[in-house]
């Protein structure tokens, strides 16, 4: 399932994909001014599924599925919406950040910026904290898609680490155009997360 706009013209123009966040699905209601901004602007806009909310289920949290998922999405948007490949567009914020850099991170050459908006970068260290901090919901969650609690030499742990941005992005460094913004006081993906996006996307000789 995806939300999906396609102009009527036959001009190219350009593309926003819009990834949902962590506890939802294609119908999060919050990002309906981005699809109304695509409307108003003749732009082409997909919002997809990419299996739902992340409820534990082995199928969701960047699982191969949700990559293919996403992938889908992309082609059937460009194969359906006259798109100008020069100005596709990918923004997420939460779970959608951390699968906007997954998506970027595999196509760096496709996207002419990515806007990620609290990046959960890591579900390893995300896990731990959320157990420290009484996010036992998130956590479980976490445990539940990598098959286990992630504690250091488990497969859960070496499945979670593949889950995460953090496995992926640093192939690409200085490829990809990002913008991540981060709240310092954010309770619920700290900061660290944001930061560590960062570091891993710079060229180290900038």
């Amino acid at each position: 399932p995806a939300l999906f706009y396609a102009p009527e013209s036959e001009e190219e123009r350009p593309l926003l994909m819009v990834l949902h966040s962590w506890s939802t699905n294609y119908q999060q209601n919050i990002d309906i001014p981005l699809a109304q901004f695509a409307v108003a602007n003749d732009w082409a806009f997909i919002h997809p599924d990419f299996q739902g909310d992340n409820d534990g289920s082995p199928e969701t949290t960047a699982s191969d599925l949700v990559i293919a998922d996403m992938e889908d999405a992309l082609a059937y948007a460009r194969e359906h919406a006259s798109v100008d490949e020069s100005r596709i567009y990918l923004l997420g914020y939460s779970g959608g950040a951390m699968n906007a850099l997954h998506l970027a991170s595999r196509h760096p050459d496709t996207f002419a910026g990515v806007a990620a908006w609290v990046p959960v970068y890591d579900l390893v260290s995300w896990h731990a904290w959320h157990l420290e901090s009484g996010g036992e919901e998130y956590a479980e969650q976490i445990a539940g898609a990598c098959g286990g609690v992630p504690e250091e030499g488990s497969e859960a742990h070496d499945e979670c680490l593949q889950r995460s941005p953090k496995a992926h992005v640093p192939e690409v460094e200085g490829e990809v155009r990002v913008m991540i913004a981060h709240g310092i006081n954010d309770d619920v993906v700290p900061v660290e997360h944001g930061l560590w996006a960062f570091n891993d996307l710079v060229e180290a000789s900038a």
